[in-house]
């Protein structure tokens, strides 16, 4: 056990309590959180067949879910498990029948982790992306179960590959039974480290993607409000996205806009139509009787805008001049074009997009109007650029099925002796 750990991680439990009065979020797990144990061993035997999944919010799990789903047709005999650290999972998956446990995970500390591990005595531990909890690592591995970490991404500045990280995290990740990197540059730097347990897989996000477009879906308002125009979708704007999109449409003025704000609120939606004129503009969910003088369509409910990309032929991605850029997978799969602001360093999928010359990255000071004109000006080049960004989206998916071939081996694998 480390010392210094330890008692960081009891602080940290102790500071989710405190501020549960007046912090939704820790509110919600500190309730959640009561008689958590009794209903642990209540509902989840040690004898049963589990397959334990840990992501730290919905983000994550949907990142996994491809997987989740490979796992959960494969092994009907096993009860899935699956543990969150933020509420936006939890609150997700609690009532979902799919999946036979949900729950908040404890927070990392010696007895914690050892007191889960051998109440669940999982026959895998999936952790999905970020999520390396060092107690919980080494009570697995004292327990002798396969433990997989993917599809994670490293990057040199995050603290295992410094001082203290390097001589108490390095040594348990080393340990780990398979780890699966997103990108070439997570591969090297686990390797200049002395990993031998990791190789790339790819992002299992393209799987969701690709599964979504290939879904059958019509929407008979997004249909008709698009049909014959040239369509442009703002996915998860902000106010800044929404300023550059409005000096967008007033300079093309054969444009129509599909907009889904990111917080899908009274407050969002009276800002987008205050800002677009509201005679310009329409709810999804009380579409008008005609759209002939509607240019703008705000979808006003959350769920949709993955599905509506295939309505549109460019897309603008939100966040880009906010904390950071949302989802560009969801959109390329369609064969969008992308346009985002300059906040994407934190992401791989955006870099590549720019430098296989389907994404543009956009100047707040100077819009993106003229290289939309030169799509509408020029169709055999958007068409040509289309079917690009169709062909790298579609090129990236089967990273689900190479995770799923370690699930395979991991969850036969025999256990260690010594």
């Amino acid at each position: 056990m480390n010392v210094l750990y330890e008692i960081a991680m009891q602080g940290y439990g102790a500071l989710m309590s405190l501020a549960s009065p007046f912090h939704a979020k820790a509110k919600k797990r500190t309730k959640a959180m009561q008689g958590f144990w009794q209903e642990l061993e209540e509902h989840v035997s040690p004898t049963s067949d589990i397959i334990w999944i840990h992501a730290a919010s919905l983000g994550e799990l949907e990142q996994g879910w491809p997987i989740i789903k490979k796992i959960r047709e494969a092994y009907k005999q096993h009860e899935l498990l699956l543990t969150f650290s933020s509420p936006s999972g939890f609150e997700h998956f609690k009532n979902d029948g799919s999946i036979d446990h949900v729950f908040y995970l404890p927070v990392d500390t010696y007895a914690n982790a050892n007191r889960f591990v051998a109440t669940i005595a999982p026959d895998l531990a999936f952790f999905i992306k970020y999520e390396i909890w060092l107690h919980y690592l080494l009570a697995l591995q004292q327990a002798s179960i396969p433990t997989l970490l993917a599809p994670a991404v490293f990057r040199e500045k995050q603290f295992y590959f410094k001082g203290w990280g390097v001589k108490n995290f390095l040594p348990v990740m080393r340990k780990i039974d398979r780890i699966l990197v997103q990108d070439k540059s997570s591969l090297e730097l686990l390797k200049k480290f002395d990993f031998d347990n990791v190789e790339i897989a790819g992002d299992s996000r393209f799987d969701r993607a690709i599964e979504t477009a290939d879904t059958p879906f019509n929407d008979s308002i997004l249909e008709e409000f698009s049909a014959d125009n040239f369509t442009l979708i703002g996915g998860s704007t902000w106010e800044t996205d929404e300023e550059l999109l409005l000096d967008c449409l007033r300079k093309t003025k054969d444009t129509k806009l599909i907009v889904a704000p990111h917080e899908v609120n009274k407050q969002s939606i009276d800002r987008i139509r205050n800002a677009f004129g509201k005679e310009n503009c329409a709810l999804h969910s009380v579409p008008p009787m005609h759209f002939r003088k509607t240019r703008v369509l705000i979808i006003d409910s959350i769920g949709i805008l993955s599905r509506a990309y295939r309505y549109g032929q460019v897309a603008f991605i939100g966040g880009g001049y906010k904390q950071g850029l949302h989802s560009t997978i969801e959109a390329v799969v369609y064969g969008l074009p992308l346009f985002f602001g300059p906040n994407h360093r934190a992401f791989i999928e955006p870099g590549e997009m720019l430098k296989a010359g389907i994404a543009f990255e956009v100047d707040k000071k100077l819009g993106f109007s003229d290289q939309l004109k030169q799509f509408m000006n020029h169709p055999r080049y958007f068409e040509e650029l289309s079917e690009k960004a169709r062909k790298f989206g579609r090129s990236r998916g089967g990273g689900a099925a190479k995770i799923m071939s370690h699930v395979e081996r991991l969850v036969y694998k025999p256990p260690v002796t010594i």
